[in-house]
């Protein structure tokens, strides 16, 4: 017998990849299995599935295949110019909202969908490591000129008895001036800069 999987709906929508408001429309329609409160995965998922039409459901010819594949990798590939325009859109949106401009129930809905749609892109290329936060960026950055600085700190003392014993003078005085000028270089480095924008 298969032992059935049983979540609670917020993990569903997950499995599923749709809003947690849809998988609550989902149970309203009757198409969740729903055990001791929880949603009995493959049994919903067997549920939802019947009820998709057959015409939805019939096999496609290989070409008819190959078109709907097609159109499919179109529309959910997500250009740089696609974001920026998107970004623009919201921009706008929030700038005209804050103004007192309101869009009608159809426009939000639509604007609604695609952040939802570009959230959730945007954190699957998160998770797969494709996207790094800024604030990692900037923290792993901080920490490599830190270990850079220390070594740099620690060169004179590392380096000057060896040197003085090579041309055989003061080993305290060389350590002592070759600190000061590494102190100097530090200085006038000054801390790093990161400039992430034009790094985009």
């Amino acid at each position: 017998m298969v032992h059935e999987q049983l979540v609670t709906q917020r993990e569903f929508a997950k499995i599923m990849r749709v809003t947690d408001s849809r998988v609550s429309a989902l149970k309203r329609e009757g198409k969740l299995v729903i055990k001791d409160g929880l949603v009995a995965v493959r049994q919903s998922k067997e549920l939802i599935a019947s009820s998709i039409s057959n015409h939805t459901k019939r096999e496609l010819l290989p070409e008819e295949r190959e078109k709907v594949e097609k159109k499919t990798a179109e529309e959910n590939a997500i250009t740089a110019e696609t974001l920026e325009e998107l970004s623009e859109r919201a921009e706008k949106f929030s700038k005209d909202v804050l103004s007192g401009k309101y869009v009608s129930l159809g426009q939000a809905a639509i604007i609604k969908e695609n952040a939802i749609a570009l959230k959730h892109m945007l954190d699957a290329r998160a998770k797969s490591g494709e996207l790094v936060s800024k604030r990692a960026v900037m923290d792993a950055s901080f920490e490599a000129a830190r270990r850079e600085r220390n070594q740099w700190l620690n060169w004179p003392a590392r380096i000057g008895p060896l040197l003085a014993a090579d041309l055989a003078i003061d080993p305290d005085k060389l350590v002592t001036e070759l600190a000061a000028y590494v102190h100097e270089m530090l200085s006038e480095l000054g801390e790093p800069e990161i400039d992430l924008e034009s790094a985009a």
